[in-house]
């Protein structure tokens, strides 16, 4: 705010990305009385403590939780096991964890503590599902669910993704749930990215990224929709009403590669890019020779692979995900 008036910026539109600055520019926005997000819907999606807390008085199903920041805290609760810790702001499931046992809690906790002291963990039950998530798009007033992706997440006790799927089905039970828990959440402009468990009591919501989705399936997205995805979320943001008919149809997938272990990165795949007959491309996220060091998360990734086709017949989408399967098993990264 003080940057714009300074500098007598007339300003059109105030936006970003940035999961740490949805909050700010939502509050600057507002100053300037410019199309804005509600700042404290920004603030209960980023802050997992006041997410859940939001859940609860909103009467949306959500899970036992507790946020604590110092040890004589943790000795006070009786979580339910097996129970998963996280931080109360954290992303990229870094520093994320199954515990088992009180004893993994406690090691979990304190180890976290001795290099973020005075830091916010957030310890909740372990919900057990398939995960997927929710991709809309609002206007301040409408909002409407694009889709979603069918996600594979590791095997406990860390939660790193493996691939995804995308699914433009939105009249699924499910999903339709997951919508109507993040209309009453509050989320209602421009792009948001939310994460759900499907459990056999129905969706849960997991997390809430008030903003698009990353890691390149973005652009997968950007390639099936009918309209420019990026500039749309611009045009929201400029305070232009949706458009109908917005659609993202077809058939996408992101592969996930991620390094086992530490060491040196000695061998990997050459990025490439093919167009026909689907559109399937590799990138490389590390250099040869780079020092990998193991976070146990989505930033352990070596490469990304991303594919889609327009076309959805049953014979185009199978042909695409065999193809996808035979390229990841010939696929090899050596780290010593």
């Amino acid at each position: 705010i003080d940057i714009l008036l300074q500098q007598k910026i007339t300003t059109a539109a105030i936006f970003t990305n940035s999961d740490h600055l949805q909050t700010a520019c939502a509050q600057a926005a507002s100053f300037f009385n410019l199309p804005a997000k509600d700042w404290r819907t920004c603030y209960q999606a980023k802050n997992k403590h006041a997410m859940r807390q939001h859940l609860q008085q909103k009467n949306i199903a959500s899970t036992w939780y507790c946020a604590l920041n110092t040890p004589e805290a943790l000795q006070k609760i009786s979580p339910p096991f097996p129970c998963v810790v996280k931080p109360q702001q954290g992303v990229a499931s870094m520093n994320v964890k199954l515990c088992e046992t009180p004893a993994q809690l406690e090691g979990f906790c304190l180890d976290f503590w001795q290099n973020m002291p005075g830091q916010a963990l957030i310890i909740e039950e372990f919900i057990q599902g398939s995960s997927f998530t929710l991709e809309t798009l609002g206007d301040g007033e409408n909002i409407i669910a694009l889709g979603g992706f069918d996600v594979e997440i590791s095997q406990p006790p860390y939660f790193i993704e493996k691939n995804a799927h995308w699914i433009d089905n939105i009249t699924s039970e499910h999903r339709v749930a997951a919508f109507e828990q993040i209309k009453a959440f509050g989320v209602n402009l421009g792009s948001c990215h939310s994460e759900f468990i499907l459990t056999e009591q129905g969706s849960k919501l997991v997390e809430i990224n008030y903003r698009s989705i990353g890691g390149n399936k973005e652009f997968l997205l950007n390639e099936l929709a009918n309209f420019d995805l990026f500039m749309q979320i611009i045009k929201l943001h400029l305070g232009e009403k949706l458009p109908n008919n917005l659609a993202i149809k077809g058939q996408a997938a992101a592969y996930y590669y991620t390094a086992k272990q530490a060491g040196e990165l000695i061998k990997q795949p050459e990025d490439f890019e093919q167009h026909h007959p689907n559109f399937i491309k590799l990138e490389n996220l590390r250099k040869m020779g780079s020092t990998i060091e193991l976070s146990h998360s989505d930033r352990d990734r070596l490469s990304i692979l991303t594919a889609y086709a327009k076309d959805k017949t049953p014979k185009n989408a199978s042909s695409l995900k065999e193809t996808i399967e035979t390229l990841t098993n010939s696929l090899t990264w050596e780290i010593c």
